[in-house]
């Protein structure tokens, strides 16, 4: 299900879709950005490219249940994981944080990529990108030794022209820092032509603090009223690209 949010669409590019709908709010439209293909593309990297879930959640309880602190049932970590851990353990772990993230990164590093699996269709979404030419990158709040573990484990490194992860800039998402590290490192202006897709409200935060389109993927949480376009999956991210 694709969900486009004030939006005026070029019925060239996704006439008779069936998995499209489209909310009217507000009084002037956007233009679909969908029109052109897109200046650059900044993709968040777990549960956007990657299902890396159960790695994070088994090892964010072992953690708590290490320190004193009760588990986390699936839920109510599914709505709370999505911060880097330099910003998210002082406020969990207090005066502990660096041991618990020793810790945490120690559970992490035994089995990430053995559970590091690729969304359905992600890689051929990459694939479309660079045939078009799309300069892309990955803008993430995991921590940047890993992100670049899992990327050469999966043989992506040719997709991305730059690659972010927590610590890199000064301040991680929802911060703008990453975005605009990225693009400069992309040698791409900041724009909203620049797209940046993420399944979580850190990664639109980021974007629009960037000056950016936040681009919404999956259902783990509600798209805030900024961002422009809420689409459900990497397949249907896929088609809209290679229509463009």
């Amino acid at each position: 299900m694709v969900v486009l949010s004030q939006l005026y669409l070029d019925n060239s590019l996704l006439h008779n879709s069936q998995n499209l709908r489209i909310r009217k709010e507000g009084k002037k439209p956007f233009r679909f950005p969908g029109a052109l293909p897109p200046s650059a593309v900044l993709f968040d990297w777990d549960n956007t490219l990657v299902d890396t879930w159960k790695t994070i959640f088994y090892a964010v309880n072992k953690t708590l249940v290490a320190f004193g602190l009760e588990a986390w049932d699936e839920d109510f970590a599914l709505s709370n994981i999505q911060h880097s851990g330099r910003e998210a353990f002082p406020k969990l772990f207090g005066e502990k944080a660096k041991e618990a993230q020793k810790f945490f990164y120690k559970i992490v590093e035994e089995d990430h990529l053995q559970g590091l699996n690729p969304m359905l269709d992600a890689e051929g979404l990459l694939q479309v990108l660079v045939g078009k030419k799309v300069p892309t990158g990955v803008v993430s709040n995991k921590n940047s030794l890993l992100l670049r573990k899992e990327v050469a484990h999966l043989g992506w490194e040719g997709y991305f022209g730059v690659l972010v992860g927590a610590g890199d800039a000064a301040r991680d998402k929802p911060a703008a820092d990453p975005v605009l590290l990225a693009l400069q490192s992309l040698n791409v202006p900041v724009s909203a032509q620049v797209w940046v897709v993420g399944d979580a409200p850190v990664d639109w935060d980021s974007a629009n603090a960037a000056g950016c389109q936040a681009i919404a993927i999956g259902s783990r949480f509600e798209p805030s009223p900024s961002v422009l376009v809420s689409i459900e999956n990497c397949c249907e991210l896929k088609k809209i690209f290679a229509k463009m």
